[in-house]
């Protein structure tokens, strides 16, 4: 499954996907997921948002079999915030997290066998 955001990541669009990813785990089964950052203009997200969001879906992964998440971006500021989530997330079931620059690396052919290098 993926998506492509547009237009300018703020705290509002970091709810929005995280609400679409809750929506799609009610209704399919644990799957791989992909989201293309490529297409968005402006970053003004903040940090502290991040860490609510992160902790929100922590909770709701409890007792969730593990899912697979491939972010590709290639823009640094969209990486180091996909970094950041990734890094909160560890812990729990999105642990599948892997942070993507070039789709030639593994973002579009390969996400759903590619972990990341934080990950081990």
């Amino acid at each position: 499954m993926a998506w492509q955001p547009q237009g300018t990541l703020d705290d509002l669009m970091l709810n929005q996907i995280a609400d679409w990813l809750v929506d799609v785990e009610k209704v399919f089964p644990p799957f791989k997921r992909f989201i293309d950052f490529s297409q968005l203009t402006t970053v003004a997200v903040r940090p502290g948002h991040v860490f609510k969001v992160a902790r929100r879906r922590a909770q709701q992964f409890t007792g969730v079999e593990p899912v697979r998440t491939a972010l590709f971006s290639d823009d640094l500021v969209t990486l180091a915030i996909a970094r950041l989530y990734e890094s909160l997330m560890g812990g729990n079931a999105d642990r599948g997290a892997g942070i993507f620059r070039s789709r030639q690396s593994g973002g579009m052919a390969r996400h759903s066998s590619r972990r990341s290098n934080a990950e081990g």
